[in-house]
């Protein structure tokens, strides 16, 4: 029962005071004064917060109480981490222009170095003689000039092609081939040709991997013989040559200096995995979030560069970043840094093929123009790509979630229906708590409550719930949406618990000051049934909400509460107050019997003085039949105000109230409704002396 009535009663008395007050200039006396203090009336709302009150059609008074036990979010399953990866691409493939080098050894080159018979080969010149078997005879080196085209190439793989025309009117035998490097005189390739028939071509291929070629070459036919005309009269004409011709091509140097052809140096689509996710993620939709791309070339000439995401699309638009990266200083890098904000996004995590998840498919180009500049390159020159996503915030996201199981508490909910009890009972009759659940995530789930219990703080008295509905597993059923947008289609998922499934009314009975309660919550506990098409939405929950009705059909035994008023008389001149009587009038409309206890307090909150002492009752009203009062019962209580009672009462600071309840008649529980009300009207008597 709330008591602030009786604050009213004592700011009247001040009120009456002020009034009675007056001074007359040479007289003194006493005088006994009769007055009404105050009239009011004290409903159920006033006792009880009006926020947990609620009244069905019969105007019985329910108490109600709603709490969110648990709230189930986007960032509960899963979160983007700030995070990134290089990747280094080494040029693995340079390509060299092809190039041909052709030059003639005439008949006259050879019989210059070929004796005394090749003097008598000049000397016929224009004639038709029969030429004489020629011995090995060693030609003069011819050089080769490619230096416009390179200076120097480690080729990792290469071909060069030696063909040799003889356009002499003899055979040729045993010829063979050498080319080096001039500078150093290393040995590029060598080779031999067993016969070159008159007017045939003949030609070899040799590998060039793991050749060092300098633009500047020496070819030369080492030796060479002839078997002459073999008796038959030929013209002799010494510009008659040997036509050798020198092809180099499929040219890949590990490192060259030289002039490069436009050339693609990297294209390469690999996966960027998203790291530390412990759900299968098929695609997302960003609400907030970048993108970092860092390069880095060590190359030294200017790199086109091209990067795509072709699985994050916004308005139909892949996300695709193009630079041309400086050429890097000799020893060092060139570097480039972009971000991009990645909102509105749609991210496609199912890779190239649609069958992964997690993955984010990238495509790196880099390129080179030709500038006809000669230049140094080398395939341990490098291409470094970063890739990292920062502040990721999904607004949207598909795959399978997982099957986690998820945990809320243990933790406890204050709940102050019944703060101003402090000791006796309260029994209920009836009480209902149920666990309404609206799941707006596409995840089935599966929920346990692993304990609720009712905590009396003042008594120390704990009561665990139990019934045949907190025991067994409770099953969520997955929302559903749009093909990936909204709206969405929540389900719902009502529990109750009560007085006939449950130990509810010993739970509740217990005045609980607060609610302690565990949940354990597993996502899919069938596994992927939905073949990664679990849903999530940000802002979009599966809340979880506990609510307790608690009609008020009540058996109170010594039920006690207390309030302490503030009193500030001391301000006011009252000190003209010598002594009275107080009554009380209370017009009972509970079926509740009460006692009343009344205390002056000190600034210490020291009791100094009794007002009431609990000895006094305030009848409880009478119910019919059907259970309802028909009529209130007025009590009236005198309180004595001596001389002591009035100083410790003008001198009090605060006032401590004791209200103990009990039903009549005991063995019953009584309803209360809403239109029950004490109508309290207090009087004072006092004497005053007047100066």
């Amino acid at each position: 029962m709330r008591v602030t009535i009786f604050k009213n009663v004592f700011y009247s008395i001040i009120v009456l005071s002020f009034i009675l007050s007056c001074k007359v200039q040479e007289s003194a006396w006493d005088t006994e004064i009769l007055t009404p203090l105050v009239k009011t009336s004290l409903r159920i709302d006033q006792i009880v917060d009006n926020s947990y009150l609620r009244s069905d059609s019969s105007h019985l008074v329910y108490l109600v109480f709603n709490k969110s036990l648990y709230d189930l979010a986007i960032d509960s399953f899963f979160h983007f981490s700030d995070t990134s990866a290089r990747r280094t691409f080494k040029i693995d493939s340079l390509s060299l222009y092809s190039s041909t080098v052709n030059y003639p050894i005439s008949l006259g080159t050879l019989a210059r170095n070929a004796g005394s018979t090749g003097q008598l080969l000049l000397f016929l010149h224009g004639t038709t003689q029969i030429i004489p078997a020629i011995p090995p005879i060693t030609p003069g080196p011819v050089s080769i000039n490619a230096d416009t085209l390179f200076t120097t190439m480690t080729l990792a793989d290469g071909k060069l092609d030696l063909t040799l025309f003889n356009g002499l009117p003899i055979d040729i035998t045993n010829a063979q081939f050498e080319l080096r490097n001039q500078d150093n005189g290393n040995l590029v390739v060598s080779g031999s040709f067993p016969l070159i028939p008159v007017n045939t071509t003949v030609s070899q291929t040799f590998d060039l991997s793991g050749k060092t070629v300098n633009g500047k070459l020496v070819a030369q036919l080492i030796s060479l013989s002839s078997p002459g005309s073999k008796g038959v009269p030929v013209l002799i004409d010494t510009s008659n040559s040997i036509q050798a011709t020198l092809k180099v091509y499929d040219l890949h140097p590990s490192t060259a200096t030289a002039i490069w052809p436009a050339q693609n140096l990297i294209n390469s689509a690999y996966y960027f995995r998203l790291k530390g996710l412990p759900v299968e993620l098929k695609e997302s939709r960003i609400a907030a979030g970048k993108v970092r791309i860092v390069l880095y070339s060590t190359l030294q000439d200017s790199i086109k560069f091209t990067y795509k995401l072709p699985g994050a699309i916004k308005n139909g638009v892949p996300l695709e970043a193009y630079k041309v990266l400086e050429p890097a200083p000799p020893g060092g890098s060139s570097r480039f840094i972009r971000e991009d904000d990645l909102a509105g996004y749609r991210m496609d995590l199912s890779g190239a093929n649609g069958d992964s998840f997690n993955v984010a498919f990238n495509v790196v180009k880099a390129s080179v123009d030709s500038t006809g500049i000669m230049k140094t390159f080398s395939t341990e020159d490098s291409i470094y790509v970063e890739l990292g996503f920062i502040d990721m915030r999904p607004e949207y996201a598909r795959g399978y979630l997982n099957d986690t199981i998820l945990y809320a508490g243990p933790k406890t909910v204050e709940l102050d229906f019944f703060n101003r009890i402090k000791s006796g009972k309260l029994q209920v009759d009836k009480a209902s708590l149920s666990i309404d659940i609206n799941n707006k995530i596409g995840v089935d789930m599966e929920l346990k409550i692993n304990e609720l219990k009712s905590i009396n703080n003042r008594t120390n008295t704990i009561i665990e719930l139990n019934g045949s509905e907190i025991d067994k597993p409770i099953s969520i059923e997955r929302a559903k949406d749009q093909n990936g947008f909204k709206p969405i289609e929540a389900t719902q998922t009502h529990v109750e618990i009560n007085e006939l499934n449950s130990n509810m009314t010993s739970f509740i009975s217990n005045l609980p000051d607060k609610l302690s309660y565990s949940l354990q919550l597993q996502t899919n506990p069938l596994g992927n049934v939905s073949n990664h098409r679990d849903f999530i939405y940000d802002g979009e929950y599966m809340n979880l909400n506990m609510n307790l009705e608690i009609p008020l059909e009540i058996k109170a035994t010594a039920l006690s509460l207390s309030d302490t008023i503030l009193m500030d008389l001391q301000k006011n001149d009252l000190s003209g107050i010598k002594s009275g009587t107080l009554h009380a009038f209370f017009n009972n409309g509970f079926p509740l019997e009460t006692k009343v206890q009344l205390y002056l307090l000190n600034e210490l909150n020291e009791i100094t003085d009794t007002l009431l002492d609990g000895s006094k009752f305030i009848q409880a009203a009478f119910v019919n039949g059907n259970g309802k009062v028909e009529s209130a019962v007025e009590t009236r209580i005198d309180i004595p105000m001596v001389n002591r009672k009035v100083t410790h009462f003008l001198n009090a600071r605060k006032m401590l109230i004791i209200v103990t309840l009990d039903s009549k008649p005991q063995e019953q529980h009584v309803k209360i409704f809403d239109s029950y009300a004490i109508d309290f009207q207090m009087t004072a008597d006092f004497i005053y002396t007047v100066d």
